[in-house]
């Protein structure tokens, strides 16, 4: 029996964006060697060049309001050095020693309160200047792309699940091709098992792979189920590509 299915990389690596905003650019096709670092695509920078900026901002203020605080702080402890010199000759009450320690105590959280706001704002320009970086989408592997779903001018909304752009194979030396049959039409192929297979764009070529997976579906009402069937074929010409369509045809002793 004949059966058909569709060629697959056997081992193939997602490029995804958690950004939202608009594809300003694409440089990658279906067919595109690439190798990794290399930019496929582009997402508007502006608002993330924006955001930059302002987290800039933010951090040259936290700045000037630590360096603030601290000055007030030190202040605060020269004078407070002095009074105890005052309360030790009997010329400062203790009173009055004690608001201005209890002074100094507060000015010294509050330095350390800027401290903390600083930090947290070097924190979120990191994050900014990250997330801007990544707006040039690039690869992380050698190999080539078989799937592209960004397209220039498209928006992508990525919230909980990163937005898939493109798909890049890494190997394309071995071939996938999955295909599901009834399980009224045909045995359980058996592990191993040789299976020969044609490819309608390359007329007069014969193939042949191994049948490396099966997995059978729970039947249904009429107790019948199908198999999945997954077949290995080794590619050194590199003549399969991804997306072809594959006539495959199974052994006599497999065929009910």
């Amino acid at each position: 029996m004949t059966a058909t299915g569709v060629i697959e990389a056997a081992s193939a690596t997602p490029i995804s964006t958690r950004l939202s905003g608009t594809i300003r650019a694409v440089y990658c096709d279906i067919g595109t060697k690439v190798t990794a670092g290399r930019i496929c695509a582009e997402i508007d920078p502006q608002p993330y060049r924006a955001a930059v900026e302002q987290a800039k901002a933010d951090l040259a203020l936290a700045d000037v309001r630590l360096e603030t605080a601290r000055a007030v702080a030190a202040r605060m402890e020269k004078r407070i050095e002095r009074q105890r010199a005052e309360a030790d000759h009997g010329a400062l009450s203790k009173k009055t020693l004690d608001q201005s320690e209890a002074a100094l105590s507060r000015a010294r959280a509050q330095a350390d309160r800027e401290e903390a706001s600083r930090a947290l704002r070097r924190v979120r320009l990191s994050e900014a200047e990250e997330r801007l970086a990544q707006t040039a989408v690039t690869v992380t592997v050698d190999g080539t792309v078989i799937t592209r779903e960004a397209k220039p001018g498209d928006t992508i909304r990525a919230r909980d699940t990163p937005a898939r752009l493109f798909t890049i194979a890494t190997d394309l030396s071995v071939v996938e091709i999955v295909v599901t049959i009834h399980s009224s039409a045909l045995r359980q192929p058996r592990i191993g098992s040789q299976v020969a297979f044609s490819v309608a764009s390359l007329p007069g070529r014969a193939f042949s792979g191994v049948v490396e997976h099966v997995s059978r579906s729970t039947p249904d009402a009429d107790h019948a189920s199908t198999y999945r069937v997954v077949i290995e074929a080794f590619n050194p010409d590199l003549l399969l590509q991804p997306g072809m369509d594959a006539t495959l045809m199974f052994s006599g002793q497999e065929v009910r």
